[in-house]
């Protein structure tokens, strides 16, 4: 099943597509941000940053590059797991962006490059196909 991109993902999206899966952002303490997701078994983080904030210090450095990959491809594992077996999922736009103002351009350009070409790698493997009728 496909990877669908979505420009924002409500609590009634996921209400009402109870066969398919959301994904959104995480921090590794598991804490702030839009709560009900994290409360739904059928959404899926991706941790990208230390805490629950949106200062420099909450974001990872690039000095912890190949342990910022490994938290990434582990979550990324999650998604790919329900996708084989056949799931729809939903990932913000957000993901695909390069937001000029984010902290991960300064704090950590290497790790937001391998999150983001990986998020496209999945997008592309698992993208939905036209049928003309």
């Amino acid at each position: 099943m496909p990877v669908l991109v979505v420009n924002r993902i409500f609590n009634s999206d996921v209400n009402f597509n109870k066969e398919c899966y959301f994904v959104y952002d995480e921090n590794e303490k598991g804490e702030g941000g839009e709560s009900w997701k994290r409360g739904n078994d059928r959404c899926l983080p991706i941790t990208i940053k230390r805490v629950p904030a949106m200062s420099v210090e909450a974001y990872w450095s690039d000095d912890n590059y190949a342990a910022n990959c490994k938290k990434i491809q582990n979550d990324l594992n999650n998604i790919i797991s329900v996708l084989k077996y056949g799931a729809c999922v939903f990932i913000e736009q957000n993901f695909l962006s390069g937001e000029a103002n984010s902290p991960m351009n300064t704090e950590c350009p290497k790790t937001k490059e391998f999150l983001l070409d990986s998020i496209q790698l999945l997008q592309s493997r698992y993208r939905p196909h036209y049928v003309k009728t």
